[in-house]
């Protein structure tokens, strides 16, 4: 288990393979600031950067500091029995490809995080497979109707999901079968990490 949140992160690069710039982007935090944390120059960062960075490897602060990072052979990573996972193309410029496509469609986002879904989700239009653009820095209160990542909590087991629903407040739809209910939204056990603003689809 890492001691401290730079070791959490040494941790999480080494992990996943992902480079210093690429997680400064994603989460919204200054390359030189999170270089020095990475090289050991400053040894502590903010509450509100630590917790950026710990998004942007789709997990919560308490996981990412406990070194609850998963991994997958499809090259992606995120949490731990989640539906959807954070996406890492092998492939040589296939995040750049992807982030150029994103910004088209989407000329706010400044920095574009990518998830891959882990199941099909029919009730909202989206398959096992597909490409997830996503908005870490989402607005306080979701447009009704917007498609979110949520992570949810059973603190029972200690264990955490993320998952993908369309947000009618205060209730998640979307579950992965078309009878599935809808979950009330309780900002105790559960939080919205980002916005879905758009999807890509694989087809070969």
């Amino acid at each position: 288990m890492p001691a401290t949140f730079r070791d959490a992160l040494l941790s999480a690069i080494s992990r996943t393979g992902r480079s210093v710039r690429e997680v400064a982007n994603t989460a919204g935090v200054p390359y030189d600031q999170l270089k020095s944390l990475h090289q050991g120059k400053n040894l502590r960062t903010n509450a509100e950067s630590a917790l950026a960075v710990a998004r942007a490897f789709g997990v919560s602060l308490e996981d990412f500091i406990d070194g609850r990072i998963g991994t997958s052979d499809s090259g992606a990573t995120g949490p731990v029995e989640s539906e959807v996972e954070l996406f890492r193309g092998e492939k040589p410029g296939v995040n750049a490809d992807l982030t150029a496509a994103a910004r088209a469609m989407t000329p706010d986002i400044s920095a574009p995080a990518f998830y891959v879904l882990g199941r099909h989700l029919p009730s909202i239009s989206l398959l096992s497979g597909d490409v997830l653009v996503c908005d870490l820095h989402p607005p306080p209160e979701p447009d009704p109707g917007s498609i979110v990542l949520v992570q949810i909590v059973d603190e029972a087991t200690g264990t955490a999901e993320t998952v993908v629903r369309r947000l009618y407040p205060p209730y998640l739809a979307g579950g992965p079968t078309h009878d599935a209910r809808p979950l009330r939204f309780d900002p105790a056990s559960m939080s919205i990490m980002g916005q879905v603003v758009a999807s890509f689809r694989y087809c070969g």
